[in-house]
């Protein structure tokens, strides 16, 4: 048995796991492959210049596990919802995570995030490890959360924290680098927020690493926000 360190969930060998990128042999029952990408399908749009000829020999030849692993950034959920419709429910709601946890979420695309997480496909309870669901169904009714922004007008964000001794670490992870976020000194990031709010438990979208929940914004009831200097 071998341990996959991403997802908390043992795995045998013949179930593999190319870079954190589910593969369709997984799933509590024999799944066939999905299909091969139609060929000669252009590149999408909005990718680095350095990383196109990759994705797109990735997508013309049907590597739907190259595809995903070669992304960047944003480019995750563009590139999720492109090959979504070829993975098994089981491994849909695998890659899922593997794309939220991997890509740097907007307020433009919190949505198309939501509406991702609202599928109707079956085995949604793969999505999260049973230890996450665990703590999920333990916290209370109306649960506090806590949010590093660089602006006021990212208080109400996707992803919030439910341990609020972690915000200086999410401050100084985040936001100790250039950014265009926030009030700035020449190219650096001065000032950022620590912002407490509540939520309803039956809003939480899911909750992944034993404290990271991704809830919709208008759920969300804000109590204060405090100014750190960095």
């Amino acid at each position: 048995m071998q341990t996959n360190l991403l997802f908390h969930k043992t795995q045998t060998a013949n179930q593999p796991i190319i870079a954190g990128i589910h593969t369709a042999t997984q799933g509590p029952a024999a799944i066939p492959k999905p299909p091969a990408l139609p060929p000669r399908v252009p590149p999408m749009p909005g990718y680095p210049c350095r990383n196109a000829r990759v994705l797109s020999e990735a997508w013309r030849k049907g590597n739907v596990e190259r595809f995903l692993r070669e992304q960047r950034g944003p480019s995750w959920l563009k590139a999720f919802k492109k090959v979504a419709p070829l993975f098994s429910d089981w491994n849909y709601w695998q890659n899922l995570r593997t794309a939220w946890q991997n890509s740097k979420t907007t307020k433009a695309d919190g949505y198309k995030w939501l509406r991702l997480f609202n599928s109707s496909r079956r085995f949604r309870e793969t999505l999260m490890t049973e230890r996450e669901q665990t703590t999920l169904k333990s916290l209370p009714q109306e649960v506090p959360i806590w949010r590093a922004c660089g602006h006021l007008s990212c208080a109400r964000g996707f992803s919030w924290t439910i341990d609020e001794t972690e915000i200086p670490d999410l401050i100084k992870n985040t936001f100790s680098y250039k950014s265009k976020l926030g009030i700035k000194t020449g190219d650096e990031i001065e000032i950022a927020f620590c912002v407490s709010a509540t939520v309803p438990k039956n809003k939480i979208q899911a909750l992944f690493d034993g404290s990271e929940v991704v809830v919709d914004p208008v759920d969300v009831k804000l109590i204060s926000v405090k100014r750190f200097k960095i």
